[in-house]
C-alpha cells in the first residue's frame, strides 16, 4: 500500500456524458472517503458503472445492462445517436502510470453499434495497450478493488474451495498453472520422443542382437579358418619333420653305400695291383729262367695273359656297361614319364595359374571400377546431399512462408466464414423479420378489426344489461309488497329457492368455463394427433411455481393461464380457424415467436417488494419471453399497502394473496381466480342440491297456491338474475378482452417499429459485411497466389527426386560395397589360391622337372658314353681274341718245347685266376652297390620333391618356417571343417560391417535417449519448481490475508477471525475455511453464522485481501446495507481510516456512514435525468449535472 497519501494516484475527475441516466454531469473527486447518496433508482451505482466502462469492462452482465449499447442513454431522442462518451482524469503525480505527464485522462467513446473508442491523453490507443498501462499503476476494471452491490453477499456465500480460488485469482496462481500447463504439454512432447527413442532403441537392439550373431558366426568362420591353416600347418610341418627326417636317413644310407663303394674301388684297385705284380713276377721268370726260346715262349705267354687279361677286363667292363645301359634303359622310360607326368602338371598348372591370373586380373579390374563407382556415387551423395540440405533450407524457408501465408489464409478463411455466417444471420434475421413485420401487419389489422367487434359487442351487452336491470327493478317492488305478507315458512322456502336459483346461475357459468377446458382438451389432443402444428401448451401447464405463490401467479396472468402457446402467428392463425370450424368458441392464444425477446421490467427499490412475479416462476427453455411478457411487468409485494405505493408509481402489483392492484391504482382485482374455482367447485355439490329441491317440493305444495303470484316473480326473477349475471361476466369478459386487446396492440406496435429499425440496422450491418467479405476475399486470392508461387518453387527445389535419387546412389553404394567385398574375398581366395599354385609350380615342380631333365641328360649321355665303349670294347675284344687265338697255336708249339716251365707257369697263372676271380667278385659287389646308391639318390630326390612340396603348401598357408607339432591335429582339423562346412552357408558376410553401423547408430540413439532423459529430467525440476514457488507464494499471500483478516475482524467486532487451509498437505485441491468467533459465542465457520455476521464477516475478508494487495482507489456500493448501526459506524471508521493510504469511492444510505465522508455527492431524478450535487462539509452545496 502507497506510504505517502500526497503522491498516491487517486480520480481527480469524472466526466459522463449520455450514459445511462446521465445526460451530462462532472464530479470532482478529492482524495479520502468520497460518499455518493441518493433515493432508491435516482442512478447512484450508474457512477461505478461509468468508472467501471471507462475502465475498460465489456461485460454487460457487470454493467447491469443486457447489451453495451443499451449504455447509452435513450432519455433524450436527440442524444440517442451521439453515442456514450465516459473520461477519467488521473492524478499522476508520483508517476505510478508510466506516462510523462503529471495527469492523465482515459476516455471511451461508445457508438451505437456496440464499437468502442479509447484515448489516452486524448490520442486514440488499444484497449490492451491502455490496459497494460494501468496495469502497470494496480488500476483495473475487475478484481476486488470495485465491489459492486450484492458481491458481499456472493462473498459470504463462497463454499471453501471458491474461498481458495478467490485467493489463486488474486494472487496470480493462474500464471503458474499456465506455466505449469506449458511444462507439462513439454513434458508429454518429451516423454513421447523418450518413448519413440526407446522403441527405436528396442527395434535397433533387436537387430543388434541379431546381427551380434550373424557377426560373432562371421567372427568364429574366421576363427575356424586361421584355425584350419594354424592346423593344415602343423600338419604340413609335421610331415615336413617327417620328410626330413627320411632325407637324413636316406643321406646316411648314401653315404654309408658310397663308403662301401669307395672301399670296394679301393679293393678293386688293390686286386689289380696284385694281378700286375704276379703279372710282372711270371714274366720276369719267363725272362729269367727260361732262353732265348723260352724267352720268346715267356713273351708268348705274357703277351697271351696280358691278352687274356686284356679279354678279360673288356669282358668285364663289356659287362659292367652292358648292366649299366640296361639299368639306364630300365630307368629311363620312368623318368620320362615322370618327367612328362611333370610337364603336364607344369603345363596345366600354368594353365591353372594363368587362368588364376585372368581372373584375378579381371577381379581386380572389376574392384577397380566397383571402387571408382562407389568414390563417383559417394562423391554424386555429397553432392546431392549438400545441395539437398541447401534445398531443404530453401525449402524449409519456404515452407514457413507458405505457412506462415496459409495461417492468414485459413485466418482470412475463418473469419470469410465467420462473415458469411454472420451475413447468412443477418439476411436469415431480415428474413425473419419480413416476416415478422408483415405478420404483425396482418395481426394489427385483425386486432383492430377484433378491437371494433368488441366495442360494438361490449356497448349492446350494456345496453341489454341496464334494461335488464330495470326489469329487476321493477320486479323488486312488486316482491317487496308480497314479502311482508309471507310467514317464516315462506321466508325459509324463499332463500332456499334463492340460493338454488343462485347455485343454476353459477352452475351456467361453471358450464361456460367447462365448455372452454374441453375446447382446450380438444386442441391438444388434435396436437397430439399431428392434425396442427404448433401448438406448445397451456401456460398454466407450461409454467412451474412453488405453492405459496400460486395466488399471486393465477392473480397476475387472469385468463391468460388458460390462453395457448402457440410457436408463431401463422400456426395461431391455423389454430384459430380449426377452432372456428369445430366451433368451439373464444379462446386465447399467444403467438411463442413475437415474444421471445421480451424483458423484464425492474422492479422499485422498496422495501416489501419480494421481486417479480417472472423471477419465481420456472419454464422450459425458450418460453421466458412469455413469461416476461406476461408477468415481467408485474411486482411480487407482502402487503396491501407496499402493493398500493408500487401501484401509485406506476407499476403493476400483486400480494402473495392473490389481490391485483393495476398501474396508478386505476383498478384492484381480488378473489377472482377463487371465486372461479368455487363456482366450478358446485359441479361436485349437484347431489346436495338436488336433496334441498327435493325436500322444498312439499313446502312448495303447502304454499303453492297462495304464492303462485310470487313463484311467477321469483322466476321472472330468477330468469333476469341469470340474465343479468350472463350479461355482467359477458361484459367483464368483454373489457378483459378489450385491455388485453390494447395492450397487445401496443406491444404490437412497439414490436413492429422495433422490428422496422432492427432491419434498418442489418441491411447497413449486412452491406458492411458484404465489403468486408469481398475485401477479404481479395487479400485471401493474393495470399493464396504467393502460397501457389511458394509451392511451385517448392516443387522446382526437386527435394523429391533429390532424395529419390540419393536413395538410388545409398543403394548403389551399398551395391557396390557389397560388390567389392565380395569381389576382395574372391581376390583373396584367388590370391591365396595362385599363391599356393606358385609355389607348387616354382617350389615342387620345376624344381623337380629340371632335376629330372638333368638325371634323363646324364643318364642318356651316360648311357651314349657305355654304348659306344661298349662297342668298342667289342671291337678290341674281338681283335684281342684273334691275337690270342695265333698267341695259343705259337704257345701250343713252344709248351711242347718247354715242357719244364710249364708248372712254374701254371702255378702263376692259377694264383693270376684267383686274383681274377676276386676282381670280378669286387666288380660285382660295386656294380650292386652302385645300383642301392643310385636307388638311394632316386628316393632322397623324391623326398626332397616332397619337402619343397610341403613348404610350398605351407608357404601358401602364410607360414614360412614350421611350426611345432603336437599329436592329434588331424582329428582336431576334421572336427574344426566340420563345423566349417556346417557354418560356411549361413554365414552373413556383411554381418560385421553391418553390425559396425548398425551399433554406431545404436550408441547415437543411446546418447540422444540420454540427451532426452536429461531434457525431461529438468521439465520434471522445471514443474517441481513451479509447484514449490506456487505453494510458497500462495501461502505466502495465505498467512498475509490471515494476519490482516484477524486484525481488521477485531477492529469491526471485537471478536476473532481467521483462515485455514482444509488440508495442509494438499493445499490446491483443498478448501479454504474463514473461521469466525464473535464476541461471547464459541468459534463457528463462516457458512454456519447468521445474514448480519456473514456480511460483516465477507467485509473483512474483502478488506484484508485489499490490505495485503492495494490499489489507488476503491469502489464500494452499499456494502453496509445488511449492517446495524454499530457495525456500520466501525466499518466508517476504518475506511476513514483508510482513505488517508488510497482514494475511495462509496455508494450508501446511511447517515452515520455519510457523516464521516470527506465528500459528499447526493444524487437525484429529474425527468428521468440522473443529477448530481456535491457537498463539502463547510462549503456551499455545488449543483454538477444538468
Amino acid at each position: 500500500m502507497a506510504s505517502n497519501p500526497e503522491t498516491s494516484t487517486y480520480i481527480k475527475k469524472l466526466e459522463v456524458y449520455n450514459f445511462k441516466s446521465f445526460r451530462r454531469v462532472s464530479l470532482q473527486l478529492e482524495r479520502g472517503l468520497n460518499i455518493i447518496t441518493g433515493p432508491n433508482g435516482s442512478g447512484k451505482s450508474n457512477i461505478m458503472d461509468a468508472i467501471r466502462f471507462c475502465l475498460g469492462e465489456n461485460s454487460p452482465k457487470a454493467l447491469r445492462v443486457s447489451k453495451l449499447s443499451s449504455l447509452i442513454s435513450d432519455i433524450s431522442p436527440e442524444t440517442k445517436n451521439k453515442g456514450a462518451r465516459v473520461s477519467i482524469l488521473f492524478d499522476n503525480s508520483a508517476k505510478a502510470i508510466p506516462v510523462n505527464s503529471e495527469s492523465v485522462s482515459i476516455t471511451r467513446e461508445l457508438k451505437e453499434n456496440g464499437e468502442s473508442t479509447y484515448f489516452l491523453n486524448n490520442k486514440r490507443v488499444q484497449k490492451g495497450s491502455m490496459s497494460e498501462i494501468l496495469d502497470l499503476a494496480l488500476i483495473s476494471p475487475e478484481g476486488l478493488n470495485v465491489i459492486p452491490q450484492g458481491m458481499v453477499t456472493r462473498v459470504s456465500e463462497l463454499s471453501p474451495d471458491e474461498k481458495r480460488k478467490l485467493i489463486e485469482g488474486i494472487v496470480g496462481i493462474a500464471q503458474f498453472d499456465e506455466k505449469k500447463s506449458e511444462a507439462e504439454k513439454q513434458l508429454k512432447d518429451a516423454d513421447l520422443r523418450l518413448q519413440v527413442a526407446l522403441a527405436r532403441i528396442d527395434e535397433i537392439k533387436k537387430r543388434v542382437d541379431e546381427l551380434e550373431g550373424e557377426r560373432n558366426d562371421q567372427i568364429r568362420l574366421k576363427q575356424l579358418e586361421e584355425e584350419i591353416r594354424w592346423l593344415k600347418s602343423v600338419i604340413l610341418s609335421k610331415n615336413l619333420a617327417l620328410t626330413r627326417d627320411k632325407i637324413f636317413e636316406q643321406k646316411d644310407k648314401i653315404d654309408k653305400c658310397s663308403k662301401d663303394l669307395q672301399e670296394l674301388r679301393s679293393r678293386l684297385e688293390g686286386i689289380r695291383n696284385q694281378i700286375k705284380s704276379l703279372e710282372d713276377e711270371r714274366n720276369i721268370f719267363i725272362a729269367n729262367v727260361l732262353d732265348e726260346s723260352g724267352a720268346k715262349n715267356v713273351e708268348l705267354q705274357f703277351s697271351m695273359a696280358r691278352l687274356s687279361n686284356e679279354i678279360d677286363r673288356l669282358n668285364a667292363g663289356i659287362k659292367e656297361d652292358e648292366m649299366i645301359v640296361q639299368r639306364i634303359d630300365e630307368t629311363l622310360p620312368t623318368l620320362y614319364r615322370m618327367r612328362d607326368e611333370k610337364l603336364r602338371e607344369m603345363e596345366a598348372l600354368d594353365n591353372v595359374v594363368k587362368k588364376l591370373e585372368e581372373n584375378l586380373c579381371e577381379l581386380e579390374k572389376n574392384k577397380d571400377e566397383a571402387v571408382k563407382n562407389l568414390s563417383s556415387t559417394q562423391k554424386k551423395i555429397e553432392k546431392l546431399e549438400h545441395q539437398l540440405s541447401k534445398a531443404v533450407l530453401n525449402s524449409e524457408m519456404l515452407q514457413k512462408r507458405v505457412m506462415k501465408r496459409k495461417e492468414i489464409i485459413n485466418a482470412l478463411s475463418d473469419k470469410i466464414s465467420e462473415l458469411e455466417k454472420h451475413k447468412s444471420d443477418i439476411s436469415e434475421k431480415l428474413d425473419s423479420l419480413r416476416n415478422k413485420n408483415s405478420s404483425f401487419l396482418e395481426t394489427l389489422n385483425q386486432l383492430e378489426k377484433n378491437l371494433s367487434e368488441l366495442q360494438g359487442l361490449k356497448k349492446a351487452e350494456q345496453d341489454a344489461l341496464d334494461k335488464v336491470n330495470a326489469s329487476i327493478a321493477s320486479l323488486s317492488e312488486r316482491k317487496s309488497k308480497l314479502e311482508g305478507e309471507i310467514e317464516k315458512a315462506i321466508s325459509t322456502l324463499d332463500k332456499a329457492s334463492r340460493a338454488v336459483l343462485r347455485y343454476e346461475a353459477q352452475r351456467s357459468i361453471a358450464d361456460n368455463v367447462i365448455t372452454e377446458e374441453v375446447s382446450l382438451k380438444k386442441l391438444e389432443e388434435l396436437s397430439e394427433a399431428g392434425a396442427i402444428d404448433g401448438l406448445i401448451g397451456k401456460l398454466e401447464d407450461l409454467v412451474k411455481y412453488d405453492d405459496k405463490y400460486e395466488l399471486a401467479i393465477l392473480a397476475s396472468a387472469g385468463k391468460l393461464m388458460k390462453a395457448i402457446i402457440v410457436k408463431d402467428l401463422t400456426n395461431m392463425l391455423k389454430i384459430a380457424e380449426t377452432a372456428k370450424r369445430l366451433k368451439m368458441g373464444r379462446l386465447m392464444m399467444i403467438p411463442l415467436s413475437e415474444f421471445s425477446s421480451m424483458t423484464r421490467t425492474t422492479p422499485p427499490p422498496i422495501d416489501g417488494v419480494i421481486g417479480l412475479v417472472s423471477d419465481f416462476i420456472s419454464v422450459d427453455e425458450g418460453l421466458e419471453g412469455v413469461v416476461n411478457f406476461i408477468f415481467g411487468d408485474t411486482v411480487l409485494v407482502n402487503s396491501h399497502k407496499v402493493a398500493f405505493i408500487v401501484s401509485s408509481r406506476g407499476f403493476r402489483a400483486v400480494t402473495l394473496n392473490g389481490d391485483l392492484f393495476e398501474p396508478k391504482g386505476l383498478a384492484f382485482e381480488t378473489g377472482y381466480i377463487t371465486k372461479m374455482d368455487k363456482i366450478i367447485d358446485l359441479i361436485h355439490d349437484e347431489a346436495s342440491f338436488s336433496a334441498i329441491r327435493e325436500a322444498l317440493k312439499p313446502l312448495q305444495k303447502i304454499i303453492a297456491k297462495r304464492k303462485s303470484d310470487l313463484n311467477q316473480i321469483e322466476k321472472q326473477a330468477k330468469k333476469l338474475d341469470e340474465e343479468r349475471i350472463k350479461r355482467t361476466l359477458t361484459i367483464e369478459r368483454l373489457a378483459t378482452q378489450l385491455m388485453s386487446i390494447d395492450k397487445f396492440l401496443v406491444r404490437y406496435r412497439r414490436l413492429q417499429n422495433t422490428v422496422l429499425k432492427k432491419m434498418s440496422k442489418l441491411e447497413s450491418t449486412l452491406k458492411k459485411v458484404e465489403g468486408r467479405i469481398n475485401k477479404l476475399l481479395t487479400i485471401k486470392a493474393k495470399h493464396t497466389e504467393k502460397v501457389e508461387i511458394y509451392e511451385k518453387k517448392i516443387s522446382e527445389l526437386g527435394l523429391k527426386s533429390m532424395n529419390d535419387e540419393i536413395k538410388l546412389l545409398n543403394d548403389n553404394k551399398v551395391s557396390y560395397n557389397y560388390l567389392i567385398e565380395n569381389v576382395s574375398s574372391q581376390i583373396r581366395d584367388i590370391v591365396t589360391r595362385l599363391t599356393k599354385e606358385r609355389a607348387n609350380l616354382e617350389n615342387i615342380l620345376r624344381p623337380s622337372t629340371k632335376s629330372l631333365e638333368e638325371q634323363i641328360s646324364q643318364l642318356e649321355k651316360n648311357r651314349d658314353e657305355k654304348v659306344k665303349s661298349l662297342e668298342d670294347n667289342q671291337l678290341n675284344l674281338k681283335d684281342l681274341k684273334e691275337k690270342l687265338e695265333k698267341l695259343k697255336l705259337e704257345e701250343s708249339y713252344i709248351i711242347e718245347s718247354k715242357k719244364k716251365s710249364k708248372p712254374m707257369l701254371e702255378d702263376f697263372e692259377k694264383r693270376l685266376k684267383d686274383l681274377r676271380d676276386v676282381e670280378e667278385g669286387c666288380l660285382r659287389s660295386i656294380n650292386r652297390v652302385e645300383k642301392e646308391l643310385f636307388s638311394l639318390n632316386k628316393n632322397l630326390e623324391s623326398l626332397n620333391e616332397a619337402e619343397q612340396r610341403i613348404l610350398g603348401d605351407l608357404s601358401s598357408l602364410e607360414y614360412f618356417e614350421p611350426l611345432q607339432t603336437f599329436d592329434g591335429a588331424e582329428a582336431i582339423l576334421e572336427k574344426i571343417s566340420l563345423e566349417y562346412e556346417n557354418l560356411k552357408n549361413n554365414v552373413n558376410l556383411l554381418a560385421d560391417r553391418n553390425y559396425t553401423e548398425i551399433i554406431t547408430g545404436y550408441k547415437n540413439l543411446s546418447l540422444r535417449k540420454n540427451q532426452l532423459e536429461s531434457e525431461r529430467n529438468v521439465i520434471v525440476q522445471f514443474i517441481e519448481s513451479i509447484e514449490a514457488e506456487k505453494k510458497r507464494v500462495f501461502i505466502n499471500a495465505f498467512e498475509k490475508i490471515d494476519r490482516e483478516l484477524r486484525n481488521i475482524f477485531n477492529k469491526l467486532t471485537g471478536g476473532s477471525a481467521w483462515l485455514e487451509i482444509e488440508d495442509p498437505n494438499n493445499i490446491f485441491s483443498s478448501g479454504v475455511f474463514l473461521m469466525t468467533q464473535f464476541p461471547d459465542k464459541a468459534p463457528r465457520e463462516s457458512s454456519s453464522i447468521s445474514g448480519g455476521e456473514k456480511t460483516i464477516t465477507a467485509l473483512a475478508f474483502i478488506l484484508s485481501i485489499q490490505s495485503v494487495y492495494p490499489s489507488p482507489f476503491y469502489l464500494f456500493d452499499e456494502i453496509d446495507a445488511h449492517l446495524d448501526a454499530v457495525n456500520i459506524e466501525r466499518l466508517a471508521e476504518l475506511l476513514k481510516e483508510r482513505s488517508s493510504k488510497s482514494q475511495i469511492i462509496l455508494i450508501t444510505l446511511k447517515p452515520s456512514m455519510i457523516t464521516h465522508a470527506s465528500s459528499i455527492y447526493g444524487v437525484y431524478n429529474e425527468d428521468s435525468l440522473s443529477k448530481v450535487i456535491r457537498y463539502k462539509p463547510g462549503v456551499e452545496a455545488i449543483v454538477r449535472s444538468s
